[in-house]
Formats: C-alpha cells, structure tokens, sequence
C-alpha cells in the first residue's frame, strides 16, 4: 500500500513537470510569434500604407530613388571628372623615382665630372631623383581633348536630364492609367449592384409567370461578364501599382494613389506653340553637343601628328658603398616627331571624320523626331479635349436611351436584349468619359516633358479642387 501511495506521488510530480514544461515552450512560442510579428510590421515598406500618394510625391519619388536615374546621374559625375583629368593633362607633371642595384663587377657611381678625375667604383649602387615635364606645345592636342571632354559632360548632363523627364512622364501616365482603372472598378461595382437587384427582380417575375426565363438567363450573362469585367479591372490596378512602385524605386507596390483634380491645367500648356521646341529639347541638345564632342576629338588626333615640344628637369642623387651622396641635375627641351606609325593615325584621323558625320545625320534625326513629337503631342492634347467634350454628350445621350428603355421594358414595349443593350452603351459611354479624362492628363504631361519642364511642382494640384460634374456624371451610370 505504500508503494502504490509512493508511485502516485511520483507520478504527481512528474505530471507537474512535464505540465511546467509545456507551459515554458508554450510561452517560448508565444514570444517568438510577437518578435516575428513586430518585425513584420517594422518592415512595411514606405508608400504602401493607407495614405493615398499624391501625383507630385509620386513623381518626387521617383527622382530620388529609381535606379535608373541613380545610375545616369553617377554616369553624368563620370564625366565631370573626365573634364578634370583633360585640364590636368596641360599641367606640369612631377615624378619621384628611386632604384638601388647589384651587380658582379663595379661599375661607376656617377659619370665623369672633370677631366682626369675617375668617379669611384662599386657594386651596389642606390640612384633616386625627381623629375619635372612641362607640355609646351602639342599641336592643339591638350585643349582639343578638354574641348571635348566638356562637351560629352554636357552631352551626359543633357541625357540625364532628358532620362528625368521621360521617367517623371512615365510616372504620370502610369498614375493616372491607375486611377482610370480604380474609377472604372468603382463604376464596375455599382453596375455588378444595380444588375443583381434587377436580376433579383427578374426572378420574382418570372417566378410570377410575368417573363419568359430567357430574359433572366440574358441579364445573368450580363452579369457574369460584368464581375469578369471586374476581376480584370482589379488586376489592371493593381498592375500599374506594381509598376508605379517600380519606377518610384519600390520593391513593393504602392499602397493607393489620390484623385487628380481634372479642372488643373499647368499655365506651361499655354506656351506649347509659342516655344521653341529644338531649343527646349533636351535630346536636341544632347546630339549637337555629341556633334561638337566629336569635332573637338578629330582635331586632337590632329594634333598628335603635329611636333610634340615639352620642357623637362631633372635632379638625381646617387650613393655607392659609403655614405657620400653625388648629386646631378639635367634640363633641356624634348622634341617629338611623329614619322611613321603604320597608318595608325590616318585610320584614326579617317574614323574621326566618320564619326562627325554620324552624328550631324543623327542631330539632324533627333531634331526631324523632335518637331514630329511635339506636333504629335500639341495634337493628342486637341484631340484629347475634344474627346472629352464627345464623350460627355455621348454619355448624356446614353444615360437618356437607357431611361427611355428601363420604361419601355417595364411597361412592356421592349425585350430585355433592348435594355441591356442600353446598359451595356452607358456603361461603354462612361469608360470612354473616364478613359479621355486621363489621357488629357498624360497627353499634358507629354508637352510638359517635350519642353523640359516636368517636374513635381508643375504637377502639384489644389487639394481642394475636385471634378463635381464628372462625378455626377459617373454616378448616373448606375442609377
């Protein structure tokens, strides 16, 4: 009986051990899914929270943190630094040199001084000395090669410049394609809402005996390619959130973007046909600086073929086996001569002529392109408001047809293919509305950049401004 007593006890407590045990690794578990937890929530990357981003922090972005445009700008200090490394080509150049040898039989420390005194002898001889070259004349090389390299760092600049503008471009029209596809999956629900609460009324009637069931079964074709519409209006936003993360530098997409007031209009749209478009672009300016770039590098290979006369000094020191230094100085001119090279520098001379005119046919295409995108933007930015001002009719026109034959079905003068006919109009009819809205908005950005001046400011609305009519105008379709 004691024994069994024993064994209970100790059953006990080693129940309450393995019961403590459990409760640790449970605590163990719980703490380890609050630090994973936290950690988790401390790497929500920056522009996917709930506030919505604004065009111009958008496009601010963008210029601080795409890779792209980081990488063209290191390029553009890359040649800033060439330009430096021309100008320290016509400077003086200082050398310090030192050279210590042995040898198996002696040989002089320093040549011979004066006449009938022999220097001393030794093996092991330790030589260093500084020596000093000045270009005096190079045949216009030197300054040919600075010509050149200031003209490819503006070239550079220019390119980035014009890689700013194209991404902040890109930006915008990404953005407001967003937006068009978030107002289209907005409408897109409110549609999917009005057509089930007529199917719902469809099905009392017909249940009724009121319709035949082919009208149900149409409008429920409807509706099925309406939430079709829909999942493909969901992914289309959420696509170009994933691209407008891209170009703002983001891993991850951006969160949600705010609405864009449509009645702005920059006051630089105003200047478009006033302007001039070579002078602005920043393309054209990049290809006529190219095209000096290139001259200025023909005439330093010019140059090179020209004599080469420089001054040289040199002071040496020499030590044999004791500890006497014997000094010596040189200075003089040095002449250089070009005599034959196997033609090298003639096939440069010739290639450098080629490449010159390259780039005047690719100045003068750059310039023919500039003037073609510039009447092509001026147009879309006509055509886009006058698109707006057809769609808007034709959504009045569409809203009146779908009224007229919601009554004529409901007072049975029409079929139900009649009136989803109308409904699939006004609803095309809105998306022509929403879709011209936005391209006004990328067609004004794209004269912005053909003039060189987008930027964040010049995009940066009045938060207060709002678009009431096309509001009023998109609520319609579903009522």
């Amino acid at each position: 009986m004691k024994r069994t007593d024993d064994k209970s006890l100790h059953y006990a407590k080693e129940g309450r051990r393995s019961m403590g045990l459990k409760i640790t690794i449970i605590k163990i578990l719980l703490l380890s899914l609050l630090l994973i937890s936290g950690k988790a929530c401390a790497s929500v990357p920056e522009g996917t929270g709930t506030k919505p981003v604004e065009l111009w922090e958008a496009m601010l972005m963008a210029e601080k943190n795409n890779p792209a445009l980081k990488g063209s700008n290191i390029e553009r200090e890359k040649s800033g630094i060439d330009v430096k490394i021309a100008e320290g080509m016509k400077l003086p150049k200082i050398d310090l040199w030192a050279n210590t040898t042995l040898s198996e039989y002696p040989s002089t420390v320093v040549p011979i001084r004066e006449a009938g005194v022999f220097p001393p002898l030794d093996t092991h001889i330790t030589r260093f000395g500084i020596e000093l070259n000045i270009p005096i004349y190079t045949g216009g090389k030197l300054e040919a090669e600075k010509v050149s390299a200031q003209k490819t760092s503006e070239a550079v600049s220019e390119d980035h410049k014009q890689q700013r503008q194209d991404l902040l471009y890109s930006v915008v029209s990404v953005f407001s394609r967003s937006l068009y596809f978030r107002d289209m999956k907005d409408a897109s629900e409110k549609r999917i809402g009005a057509l089930e609460d007529r199917e719902r009324s469809l099905t009392l009637l017909l249940s009724e005996g009121r319709i035949p069931k082919l009208d149900l079964l149409r409008l429920q074709t409807q509706l099925s390619q309406a939430r079709h519409d829909h999942i493909v209006l969901d992914q289309a936003e959420k696509d170009a959130l994933s691209l407008l993360g891209t170009l703002t530098g983001n891993e991850f997409p951006i969160g949600s973007v705010a609405a864009i007031p449509f009645d702005d209009r920059p006051d630089e749209l105003d200047k478009i046909e006033k302007s001039d478009v070579l002078e602005s672009s920043h393309a054209v300016k990049k290809s006529s600086l190219l095209t000096e770039a290139y001259y200025a590098r023909s005439e330093a290979i010019k140059g090179e073929t020209m004599p080469q006369i420089s001054f040289f000094g040199r002071g040496t020191g020499s030590i044999g086996g004791g500890s006497e230094v014997y000094d010596d100085w040189q200075a003089g001119l040095q002449v250089t001569i070009k005599m034959w090279d196997g033609y090298v520098s003639k096939n440069r001379l010739k290639k450098s002529l080629l490449d010159i005119e390259k780039a005047r046919f690719d100045l003068e295409q750059t310039r023919n392109q500039t003037l073609n995108d510039a009447r092509e933007a001026s147009g879309s930015l006509k055509e886009a408001v006058s698109k707006i001002e057809t769609a808007s009719i034709q959504l009045k026109e569409a809203r009146e047809a779908f009224r007229i034959e919601q009554l004529r079905y409901e007072t049975g003068e029409s079929t139900i293919t009649d009136l989803l006919s109308a409904e699939s109009g006004l609803w095309s009819a809105d998306a022509s509305l929403s879709k011209a809205y936005y391209e006004k908005i990328a067609s004004e950005a794209n004269v912005l950049r053909l003039l060189g001046r987008l930027s964040p400011e010049m995009m940066r609305f009045s938060p207060d401004k709002t678009n009431n009519e096309k509001k009023s105008e998109k609520d319609e379709v579903v009522r």
